[in-house]
């Protein structure tokens, strides 16, 4: 019976800092075959759900939730036979409801953060876990197989209470994912109405404050849009002048969020535009419906092919690199001294740190 003493963690976590997702995801095979064999309900948390579900963010360890019944100890008690899984040695280790198990996989150690239903923090956990899961492909280089993931609904809950609570980078990354990917986002829209409104509107400053290029569809995503019910209306045009509702001020630019008076038009005061939001979740900006018109925008700005969000490229930590004559920059371009990386989904520099953790450029200036 592989097990480990609390003076021996670190010990473990040291070993477990660099999988590869091979190495994740059949470490993944494992322990979900023993519960499911089991029938012990679980759920695939945090990052690693999304990595699944297609994210880019590759995530060092494996957040999963179980139910509750049985006790932590008859589940971890179901390891005790498999030589490659190293459980905590006694109860003091998973007193907080969260038990640490190690996977060896080749000669790598794959790190899960076991947690009961319920459990309160910065992960919560639903309490009807067993409707709050939903079986999944996962697939990764030769790996394929099922296994249940927390739901889109109680996942996005989840991760905006801990942006809320923590304002980590990596729950932001993972945010713009679920608010921005079409297979989602409208999933995302249709249970963020009953998630407390200050955590949405806490993240959406902050993607604000980045300057996000598609912070339209992550309002609309978030239900901050005021829009009740976004048509795919291709009819509409635009608002011209200050023709909204929702005021003005003092007669001149329309509010952030003003609503146009047929309702299909959103002003956003940080592009100085209307953009209209699409049921399926694109959405389409005044200047560009009207250039292609062979109008000017009402804003006086020549429409593009998107909005220049230059707070993004403004790098002065040694990111200067460019290709030449003022062209965009690519996705994955290094800056001149090697340090920064240019994220053209983002449209924003980043470095990111041993630790795992991600610093944007945008953020220093």
């Amino acid at each position: 019976m592989p097990s480990y003493r609390i003076e021996n963690q670190d010990y473990f976590e040291e070993l477990a800092e660099s999988p590869d997702p091979n190495q994740q995801f059949h470490a993944i095979r494992i322990i979900s075959r023993i519960l499911e064999r089991n029938r012990i309900t679980y759920g695939i948390l945090g990052g690693m759900n999304l990595f699944i579900r297609g994210s880019n963010r590759t995530t060092q360890d494996v957040d999963m939730a179980i139910d509750n019944p049985p006790q932590m100890k008859d589940v971890l008690d179901l390891f005790n036979d498999h030589p490659d899984i190293y459980r905590p040695e006694n109860r003091m280790q998973w007193g907080s409801g969260v038990a640490r198990v190690f996977v060896k996989i080749d000669d790598v150690y794959v790190q899960f953060d076991i947690m009961r239903k319920g459990r309160e923090g910065i992960a919560s956990i639903p309490q009807n876990l067993r409707e709050s899961v939903e079986r999944t492909t996962a697939s990764s280089g030769s790996e394929s197989f099922e296994c249940y993931l927390l739901a889109i609904e109680p996942l996005v809950k989840s991760k905006l209470k801990a942006y809320h609570e923590r304002e980590s980078l990596n729950d932001y990354i993972d945010l713009v994912y679920l608010c921005t990917n079409q297979t989602v986002n409208r999933r995302v829209r249709a249970t963020s109405a009953t998630i407390n409104e200050s955590w949405r509107l806490g993240f959406l400053e902050r993607v604000q404050q980045q300057g996000y290029a598609q912070e339209p569809i992550i309002r609309w995503a978030l239900n901050l849009d005021r829009t009740s019910s976004p048509q795919n209306k291709s009819a509409a045009g635009p608002p011209s002048g200050n023709n909204s509702q929702g005021g003005s001020h003092g007669g001149g630019e329309p509010k952030d969020g003003a609503m146009s008076q047929d309702g299909q038009w959103t002003y956003s005061a940080r592009h100085k535009d209307w953009y209209h939001a699409h049921s399926d979740g694109s959405y389409t900006w005044a200047s560009e419906r009207q250039a292609s018109s062979g109008r000017q925008a009402s804003s006086g700005r020549q429409a593009t092919s998107g909005k220049q969000v230059t707070s993004g490229k403004q790098v002065t930590s040694g990111a200067g690199s460019s290709n030449g004559g003022g062209a965009a920059y690519r996705d994955g371009q290094k800056s001149g001294d090697g340090y920064w990386t240019y994220s053209a989904k983002y449209a924003n520099w980043y470095h990111k740190e041993r630790n795992g953790e991600y610093v944007w450029a945008s953020q220093k200036n």
